[in-house]
């Protein structure tokens, strides 16, 4: 299944309509087809009507206009038929009104004209609850409403539950009045209206993400082994999801400075959240850091400080005097061990 934005044009690239449906892959077999309403009611013949779906799967329908009258009535389409509600309290009679869910298991209303002679604009907010209206008297209020032939503009509200909020962006569409929109892909999308003359371009209003996730490394645990391989493990956050993580390596001896980082090819952009580097050799110090990126190809920057284990020295890599005797025994370091029965005698290391 694939999401198929179907929209419904009637002349001069003014959109009547716009909905998003998950439909086949296949492009035969849809079309329009008029619906019989089995029942004699239905909303009057108007324009400007706000519609949008419920969470119960039901559409809901507000207001409008006839040409001369702005309507007031709420209907519901249950997917055969058009019912007329009788919620207690309702909206004051408008067309244009701009509808939507508001992700809580309603919907909001907002906005509208109340008569055709001006056109009167409203600036109330209304909530349906799935069986009344509730009027809503949030802290901030849009000063824009659809359809509207008083003024033309191109500002940003969001709906965060509480109030309106005016959103600042980095770009926007031109001022416009009557423009369309239907959520899309997680956004809304947004075609045509008019300004100077009517609009065809089409504009989508999504989240842009521009924070790169962080990345914390979680092994090697301690700064010390004996053994010739190490497992790395590093653990990402982000606010949408980490995609991908780039891990490199360095290493240093005893007596001397780091080299260059390695970069393997199987460690860069691998969604595993760990690696395992192998033949460590006594006497180095392993550095390991990582960073990651999100869907957005947003990537963390490389840590400052890198979380390092070492592999110590064999005890033959210690110079000896003639009071230290090498022996071989497997139940020591790499097998073998140095040992002498004098008092104060020591062993020395190149560098120390």
């Amino acid at each position: 299944m694939k999401a198929r934005l179907v929209s419904l044009t009637l002349c001069a690239g003014l959109s009547a309509g716009m909905g998003l449906v998950a439909s086949p892959a296949v492009a035969s077999g849809w079309d329009w087809a008029q619906l019989a309403d089995s029942s004699a009611a239905h909303p009057e013949a108007l324009t400007g009507v706000a519609m949008a779906a419920e969470p119960n799967g039901r559409v809901l329908a507000f207001g409008g206009d006839n040409g001369n009258t702005p309507y007031s009535s709420t209907w519901e389409w249950d997917g055969s038929a058009w019912s007329q509600l009788a919620p207690t309290t309702s909206p004051p009679a408008r067309g244009g009104a701009a509808m939507a869910a508001d992700g809580l298991g309603g919907l909001i209303l907002y906005g509208g004209y109340s008569d055709n002679s001006g056109p009167t604009p409203l600036y109330d907010t209304w909530r349906w609850n799935g069986s009344n209206w509730a009027h809503l008297t949030p802290v901030h209020v849009p000063d824009v409403q659809d359809e509207s032939a008083f003024h033309l503009a191109s500002d940003t509200w969001t709906w965060d539950g509480q109030t309106w909020n005016q959103e600042t962006t980095s770009s926007q569409p031109e001022a416009r009045s009557g423009p369309s929109s239907a959520t899309a892909a997680g956004g809304v999308l947004l075609y045509g209206g008019n300004s100077a003359s009517a609009l065809h371009d089409t504009w989508s209003w999504a989240y842009i993400d521009t924070t790169p996730p962080t990345v914390t490394l979680t092994a090697p645990a301690s700064a010390f082994t004996l053994g010739t391989t190490v497992r790395v493990s590093y653990t990402g956050h982000d606010d949408v999801a980490v995609t991908g993580y780039d891990v490199r390596w360095r290493r240093a001896p005893y007596d001397g400075g780091f080299g260059s980082w390695h970069y393997p090819s199987s460690w860069q952009n691998t969604t595993s959240t760990s690696r395992t580097l192998s033949g460590l050799a006594p006497g180095y110090e392993y550095c390991f850091s990582a960073r990651s990126r999100d869907a957005a190809d947003n990537v963390s920057p490389w840590p400052a400080a890198a979380r390092c284990v070492a592999r110590p020295l064999d005890d033959v890599k210690l110079a000896r005097t003639t009071t230290w005797t090498r022996h071989q025994d497997i139940r020591f370091y790499l097998s073998t061990y140095t040992s002498t029965t004098v008092k104060g005698a020591t062993l020395s290391r190149t560098g120390a």
